[in-house]
């Protein structure tokens, strides 16, 4: 029996001018698309004039609210997803930005497909974790963090391990709860951040990377935390946070 391939493809985080032509020819040909977000994939569909309409699109969308950990339907659609692959056919997968498996969605299926001796190809692709390592000058070692925990006070024990860090972390900060509503999480975790590492312990936080309105602020963390305070805040912010 001949399988089908996995294919991981990166896609762009901000500027549709980023997409890789070999990322935008898979998603036109492509049959079987899992998304992390099908309106998302749709809607870049639109953008780049590629007919959707005919693809067969499986959600992986994290659920969640913002406040704790949400439902992942690329674990309760994992079946499904493999069984495409044994019949012979191909998958793509594809998240909202960026590379699957990144602070996003994808690394179980890949496992998954490893455990099946099933082909995976990766295409290269944008990520916000390389982006921001090199507007920050760390391009050499760095540690992915990815996402904090949801409650305060598991961030505030995540900080008090982190007190001797090595490396500087990359941390993906949640900043919008709902389309309407922010999270507290960046101006919470700032504050304790300045308290347990240190208000002079250096830092970078990154707006919007590769965006248009791209935006990198250096400093210690005290100084951080007084600038997101005195700055007007868009919920469609996408920020993460470089601690040096």
């Amino acid at each position: 029996m001949i399988f089908g391939k996995l294919f991981v493809v990166g896609v762009p985080i901000g500027n549709f001018e980023d997409m890789p032509t070999r990322s935008l020819n898979y998603i036109k040909l492509a049959k079987n698309i899992v998304a992390e977000s099908p309106n998302s994939f749709i809607r870049m569909c639109q953008t780049l004039n590629i007919d959707h309409l005919q693809k067969n699109i499986i959600s992986i969308h994290f659920d969640s609210d913002g406040t704790k950990p949400g439902k992942m339907n690329e674990l309760e659609n994992m079946t499904k997803i493999i069984e495409i692959l044994k019949s012979g056919e191909d998958v793509y997968l594809v998240a909202d930005e960026g590379m699957p498996g990144i602070a996003d969605p994808g690394s179980n299926i890949v496992k998954e497909c490893i455990k099946n001796n099933i082909k995976i190809s990766s295409t290269p692709g944008p990520s916000v974790v390389i982006a921001a390592a090199v507007a920050t000058g760390v391009m050499h070692n760095f540690i992915l963090e990815s996402f904090l925990p949801f409650t305060r006070q598991d961030k505030k024990l995540f900080l008090n391990n982190k007190k001797n860090h090595e490396y500087p972390m990359i941390i993906m900060l949640r900043n919008e709860k709902s389309e309407t509503e922010f999270n507290n999480e960046i101006p919470e975790f700032l504050e304790d951040a300045s308290l347990i590492l240190g208000e002079n312990k250096q830092a970078s936080l990154c707006y919007n990377l590769t965006y248009p309105e791209e935006l990198v602020i250096h400093g210690s963390i005290k100084e951080l935390f007084e600038y997101f305070l005195s700055n007007k805040r868009n919920i469609k912010d996408k920020i993460c946070i470089v601690i040096h």
